[in-house]
């Protein structure tokens, strides 16, 4: 787990370290602005103040990167547009940008008190600790605090509030583009992945004698191991994520799987924005997309993109069938599709995930049928295309986002929900490794585009001109939901 710093008593100078925890993989392409030093000794963040601004009690907005918990940092996202749109009829806020460990370092488990998993989340909720003990000395609020954070991050932030030890640290809550019950959460069966991976090192699988053996294993070894990859099964056997470490009778960040906390009453019941972007699944569709066309059938395609965010539980087969009856044929029937999906789902756990898929309305009203009759325009593939698309992203984040927002709503929590559906002239698509042939106009507005237009990014910096009122709106929002805990009725009307 992570200590605390050392006190010092000389002058220290903290202006510009940037450092990133040591990463799995970069997914995209980009080119820094100054150099980002990988290093284990990785645990700091960044703190941003309004300039020339010295009135106490300012609001905090502490945010986590997204990276599917393999890569990222606290120095790729600059939060400069939201610091100018709070200034411009406010004294501002302060924004803290977080690092935290990734990977193997971050999140192997054996499941027991030797390797409990979880050390990237326990990171975060050391520095939220040490931001209400000292952010009054950034003349900040440490009773008027948000989480925020996108994909790995929002699904952080989703923990968070489900965590009793991070309770005290934040009042309200954003998570874009990701939840508990998002299906890659968590990781299951999370001690065998250890075992595997440690006994590839000649380790002792015991978890005992595990932990000594792996820290003398040079790190980028183990960091080269973790992208091991089946690309014709598609399947990543050492994707390092957060737990459900409930077997801890201590220490445990979630202390039961999310749904029975929910239905419990287990939660904060803080403010809470959720959105999500209209074309979440076109970037994890079109990154596989020539692998996925080598199948012969929609229920082949269907069950080799969703194989990768399956518990190991589930009915890969049943499953695909299900959602591709609902999704593809004309003759929908409700009543037919969601017994498949119950007899599907009736041995699997109730953690969550795949219950979003089977109790969730946007899944059996609208979101996975929305393309049933679309067939007017670009022809059956164009269709096949988009179709799969939304299925990916219902499957992935737009459901289970739903489903997040309805049970904090009916625990007595206050939810905010919105899509982000401008398509700009930015994409994380066109810069994706392995599929940069992909046009931007393809991918739509998909996973993560909203963050072009809060934060300037390491991945594209440039903000055209045109889009920078859009931009100012967009930002302003998380500064006003930060200050009041709510966004005010027709504040974005």
């Amino acid at each position: 787990p992570p200590r605390n710093p050392d006190p010092w008593t000389e002058q220290k100078d903290a202006t510009n370290y940037r450092v990133k925890c040591p990463q799995v993989e970069d997914r995209f392409e980009y080119t820094p602005t100054e150099d980002i030093i990988e290093s284990e000794d990785c645990l700091y963040l960044n703190i941003y103040t309004p300039p020339n601004q010295f009135q106490a009690n300012l609001p905090v907005l502490v945010y986590f990167h997204g990276g599917e918990f393999k890569y990222g940092g606290k120095d790729f996202f600059k939060p400069d547009i939201i610091l100018e749109a709070a200034m411009v009829d406010s004294p501002g806020v302060i924004i803290i940008t977080v690092n935290y460990r990734l990977g193997v370092l971050g999140f192997i488990s054996t499941d027991d008190i030797n390797i409990p998993g979880n050390n990237g989340i326990r990171d975060q909720v050391q520095a939220l600790r040490w931001i209400s003990e000292n952010i009054g000395a950034f003349n900040g609020n440490s009773q008027n605090v948000t989480i925020m954070g996108h994909d790995a991050g929002a699904i952080s932030v989703s923990m968070h509030v489900l965590n009793q030890d991070a309770w005290p640290y934040f009042q309200s809550a954003i998570s874009i583009g990701g939840t508990v019950f998002t299906p890659w959460a968590f990781k299951d069966n999370p001690k065998d992945q250890a075992m595997n991976f440690a006994s590839f090192f000649g380790c002792d699988v015991r978890s005992d004698h595990m932990l000594e053996c792996l820290r003398n294993i040079d790190r980028n070894a183990m960091m080269g191991k973790s992208r091991d990859r089946d690309y014709d099964r598609n399947v990543q056997p050492y994707w390092f994520r957060p737990v459900v470490d409930r077997n801890l009778t201590q220490s445990a960040i979630l202390k039961d799987w999310p749904l029975q906390l929910y239905q419990n009453n287990r939660f904060k019941q803080c403010s809470y924005m959720i959105g999500f972007t209209r074309d979440e699944g076109s970037l994890e569709y079109y990154l596989q997309k020539e692998r996925a066309d080598s199948r012969q059938t929609n229920e082949e395609k269907i069950a080799f993109l969703i194989r990768p965010f399956l518990k190991e539980w589930a009915s890969e087969d049943i499953i695909a069938s299900a959602i591709n009856y609902q999704y593809f044929s004309r003759n929908f029937s409700r009543t037919a599709t969601n017994t498949q999906f119950a007899n599907a789902l009736q041995n699997t756990r109730n953690n969550g995930p795949l219950n979003a898929i089977r109790n969730n309305l946007p899944y059996q009203n609208t979101g996975l049928n929305s393309y049933q009759n679309n067939y007017q325009n670009g022809g059956i593939e164009y269709q096949n295309d988009k179709t799969l698309v939304e299925l990916l992203g219902d499957f992935l984040y737009i459901a289970p986002s739903d489903y997040v927002a309805r049970l904090h709503s009916q625990g007595g929590g206050k939810v905010w929900l919105y899509a982000f559906e401008y398509e700009g002239t930015r994409s994380f698509g066109p810069i994706q490794k392995n599929a940069q042939h992909i046009s931007k106009q393809t991918y739509g507005v998909s996973h993560m585009d909203d963050l072009f237009y809060a934060w300037i990014t390491e991945y594209i910096r440039d903000s055209p001109a045109a889009e920078r009122s859009l931009s100012n709106t967009y930002a302003k929002q998380f500064y006003v939901f930060t200050r009041l805990g709510q966004i005010p009725s027709g504040y974005m009307s």
